[in-house]
């Protein structure tokens, strides 16, 4: 028995590195946004409070110049106009505050700091606004910005990729233990030898699915050899039975009742003993026990086997038709191929009709076996199943199509039914 994790079911589910990843990149560009916009803030406020200190310098200046001075024209010859004064009834605190202003170099609109206060000159007050571009300041910040968040795009980058690198190179051995895993059939004779790891949960891992499989093993050697040991006593004590209630049989002596209740025993017994192949057969397909394998064209096998049956084909007066130019090469245990083929033929000869026809064609990814016969008195998905019977048949074990299906199965191969114009349809393919 193969133990598979299926690639399906991992497409449609993230792998946990990969989950871990996403998370740490998304927790990682929230913080780098929000350090981003904190160093934004931080640069604006660092870049007013300097400009702040500025004016206050140049109000400490004018303060001066009019104690020496007290006049207006000491102060106003300002010639990039970074000083304006103007009187005012009354005094006020001064004022702080960003303001748009055309600026001549520019040519454009930029931002300046103001700072507004009232300066007493002789008897009059006089509003005074002192402004200080803020346009190399911001081109600074916007050039700091820029550069941190390079950076930072940098920092993330660098340790995404290294995050990555680095679970890669942790979950080496996890990876490794899932690919013994799959690898692993429990009908084989050496011992899996799961790679040593310094990461406690996976030593763990490896040390409980050894022990694990180690039982499975044991489970399954032990049912092997019941299956095989009572196949063969059964066959034994059957095989005499046969024998002895043949030799009933042809007693002339037994009278009608007589003979018809041994005849029952007789085919009782025969069928219990196909049964019992069956079964044993059954279970050596799941089991695997039929490893060897090589290219067979089915095309050829089941004309072979039609040579075989002709005259029971000539009985039912089945006409063949054959459509199978195009050869259909598949990968089978060379007798496990005559059994898919048989049970095929078989089922398509016993349940179709006397004058009925069987179609036989193959295709680039199909090879199709039809009959005419009666319609289905059980649900198709069930058809495959084990003891699964179209109708009430003594001789029909129930089990021709299971096997089938199990050889197909254990090949990868596909075995399907359908029901098209009138025919029953068995259709092989390649599983994809």
């Amino acid at each position: 028995m193969l133990l598979a994790i299926h690639s399906t079911q991992i497409s449609k589910r993230m792998k946990l590195q990969i989950k871990i990843n996403y998370r740490f990149l998304i927790l990682l560009l929230g913080i780098f946004i929000s350090a981003g916009v904190a160093l934004f803030l931080a640069l604006g406020y660092v870049v007013n409070e300097n400009l702040d200190e500025v004016l206050n310098h140049r109000k400490k200046d004018i303060h001066k110049t009019l104690q020496l001075h007290p006049s207006i024209e000491s102060i106003s010859d300002s010639l990039d106009k970074t000083i304006e004064i103007e009187p005012t009834p009354k005094a006020f605190k001064k004022i702080k505050s960003d303001t748009l202003m055309y600026d001549l170099h520019e040519k454009e609109r930029v931002n300046f700091r103001k700072l507004v206060y009232v300066e007493k000159i002789g008897n009059v007050y006089y509003r005074i606004s002192l402004i200080s571009s803020k346009l190399e300041r911001e081109d600074l910040v916007e050039m700091i910005f820029y550069f941190m968040l390079g950076l930072f795009t940098l920092i993330v980058l660098v340790l995404f990729f290294l995050n990555r690198w680095l679970s890669n190179s942790i979950w080496k051995p996890f990876y490794k233990i899932i690919a013994l895993l799959e690898s692993f059939n429990i009908g084989q004779k050496t011992e899996i030898k799961f790679p040593i790891s310094d990461i406690y949960e996976f030593e763990q891992l490896s040390k409980s699915l050894k022990i694990m499989m180690q039982k499975a093993q044991s489970d399954f050697n032990n049912l092997k050899e019941f299956t095989e040991n009572a196949s063969h006593e059964i066959q034994t004590p059957m095989a005499v039975i046969q024998s002895k209630l043949e030799s009933v049989l042809q007693d002339k002596n037994l009278t009608t009742k007589q003979y018809k209740q041994v005849q029952i025993a007789y085919e009782s017994a025969l069928h219990l003993s196909k049964l019992n192949e069956a079964l044993l057969l059954l279970a050596k397909i799941e089991n695997g026990q039929f490893p060897e394998t090589k290219d067979i064209n089915l095309c050829e096998l089941i004309q072979e086997r039609l040579e075989f049956i002709d005259e029971l084909i000539a009985f039912k007066k089945i006409d063949i038709v054959l459509d199978i130019k195009q050869a259909y090469i598949v990968k089978l245990n060379p007798y496990l191929a005559e059994i898919l083929i048989n049970n095929l033929l078989g089922n398509a000869i016993k349940h179709n009709v006397d004058g009925g026809q069987i179609y036989i064609s193959s295709k680039t990814q199909q090879f199709i076996i039809s009959n005419t016969g009666n319609v289905l008195t059980i649900a198709p998905e069930k058809l495959f199943q084990r003891f699964t019977k179209h109708h009430t048949d003594s001789e029909s074990t129930g089990l021709g199509l299971a096997i089938a299906f199990e050889i197909c199965k254990k090949s990868g191969l596909d075995l399907q039914y359908k029901y098209q114009n009138g025919l029953h349809c068995l259709i092989i393919g390649f599983n994809s």
